[in-house]
């Protein structure tokens, strides 16, 4: 397989992944594939772990569909708004 022939494939997978260089396929913030409905009965939790460690989950109990995403911040104080 030829150079030009690779590049034509890559091309084309980058065009229909909406991307536009190696590094963009590397993204550390992925899209995320979770689309609840209006209407759709939800539940969200935060929950604190270990000094700094916040872990975020939301449910779609009308679906089943659940999001989950961890993430620190050694700064932020661990109080309600």
């Amino acid at each position: 397989m030829g150079l030009r022939t690779i590049e034509a494939h890559l091309s084309a997978i980058y065009r229909k992944l909406s991307v536009r260089s190696r590094s963009e396929l590397a993204d550390p913030h992925p899209v995320v594939m979770f689309s609840p409905d209006a209407g759709d009965v939800m539940h969200a939790s935060i929950t604190v772990g270990p000094p700094g460690a916040y872990t975020l989950s939301l449910v779609d109990l009308s679906t089943g569909q659940s999001f989950t995403v961890h993430t620190s911040c050694p700064t932020c104080l661990n109080s309600s708004a």
